[in-house]
Parts: structure tokens; sequence; C-alpha cells
């Protein structure tokens, strides 16, 4: 059995209306629960994304990959790890300067890649490519 972490970036702005946090938890635990997720960390400082041990994997927009030197990953080709940490920024933001030697920085081809998508949105996308790849 795969063991499936997802660390995400509290979103600002979006959710800081009353309830806003537990809103958006429950929009994250909704997607954790349909793709089996074992563990869910959302978090207001970086010091959480080393706190976890797995394979990093980094969301993040192919041009992203480019301004560090790294060629980016698209999930059409991606293989999945087993212990598959995701590691999702928040909007407006990157996490691109957590990204070590051995971490994957995965990218998402999209018909316009102008703008940024939600974390929520990727997560959907990379969980549902996972499931359709090895759960299927």
């Amino acid at each position: 059995m795969c063991k499936i972490t997802i660390i995400a970036a509290k979103e600002t702005g979006y959710f800081d209306f009353e309830l806003g946090y537990v809103t958006e938890e429950n929009y994250w635990e909704q997607v954790c629960m349909a793709f089996n997720v074992g563990r869910l960390v959302l978090y207001d400082t970086k010091e959480a994304i080393t706190e976890v041990s797995g394979s990093k994997v980094f969301l993040e927009a192919a041009k992203r990959a480019r301004e560090i030197g790294k060629k980016p990953i698209y999930l059409k080709d991606f293989v999945h790890p087993n212990d598959a940490v995701y590691v999702f920024g928040r909007t407006g933001n990157n996490n691109v300067s957590l990204i070590e030697k051995n971490d994957v920085l995965l990218s998402v081809e999209q018909a316009n890649d102008k703008g940024d998508m939600f974390a929520l949105t990727m997560a959907s996308i990379v969980l549902r490519d996972r499931f359709l790849k090895y759960d299927n």
C-alpha cells in the first residue's frame, strides 16, 4: 500500500473571512479522502516541508523549473513514487527555494500557462492521474 502525504500552504486573502480556514481545510480533506491520502499538512511556515519524510514532489509551473535550472517533468510522463509527498504553494507564491537536489519538480501542461491554478485544483488533477495509472 502506498503512503501519500500532501503539504499545502494555507491560502491568504481567499479564506480570511469568518470560518475561512475551516472551509479551506474541509476542501482539502474532501480531496484527500477521495484519493486515500494518508496525511495532510496545511502550513503557514515553510519549515513544515522539512518535517516530513518521503519522496518530495513539488508542483510548480514549468517556467519555475527552468528558472532554477531543472528540466520540467510533466504529469503525463510522471511515475508517482509510492511514498510521495506532494508539495503545493499558495496563489502568487512558489516553493522553488525549498527544492533540493533529489526533489522532483512536477508540472501540469495547460492550454494557457500564463496563470497559476489553485493548489486544490492541481491536487485533484495529480491525484486523479495517480489513481488512473495505478489504482484503476
